[in-house]
């Protein structure tokens, strides 16, 4: 265990640690419209494509497009944009949010996260976080995910920590 004295930031994720995913919703979309077990997420993040986006590479609309054709394409029939529907009942998870404004200062805080170019703007606009930290690492901006230990000595340098 690190002692309390030498620690000096705090590096978050964002899905699932800074925002609730809403699993239970994306589970509810797949039995209500009749998928496959998984189909909603599969769909956008378990695909080459994804691979891409989160490494800036790539059209996201022509993912969101392609995740969206796919899911039909289990259904066998036209759907509602089931992403978008999903994506609207991902909220922040509060307790997380509280714990970083406590953090700040003493402790530096940073986001590092497996996502697309449109991170970045949500933190700041959608979601009006991005004033809680002192640097935001989105995969898709530095061409490189998690878990590459390059990505994380990135962030790490870009808080001075290592040295």
């Amino acid at each position: 265990m690190v002692p309390a004295t030498s620690l000096r930031a705090v590096i978050f994720d964002f899905g699932g640690v800074l925002l609730d995913m809403r699993w239970d919703v994306a589970r509810e979309l797949d039995r209500a419209h009749g998928l496959p077990k998984s189909s909603v997420f599969e769909t956008l993040y378990r695909c080459p494509a994804w691979d891409d986006i989160e490494c800036g590479v790539g059209d996201p609309a022509e993912w969101a497009e392609a995740a969206h054709r796919e899911l039909e394409r289990r259904a066998g029939r036209t759907l509602p944009r089931l992403h978008d529907e999903w994506r609207r009942a991902q909220a922040t998870i509060d307790a997380n949010i509280a714990l970083v404004r406590a953090l700040r200062p003493p402790y530096r805080c940073s986001v590092l996260s497996n996502a697309d170019l449109s991170l970045r703007d949500r933190l700041k606009g959608e979601l009006a976080l991005d004033h809680l930290f002192d640097d935001i690492v989105v995969s898709a901006e530095v061409g490189m995910a998690k878990p590459r230990p390059v990505i994380i000595r990135l962030a790490s340098d870009r808080l001075d920590l290592l040295s």
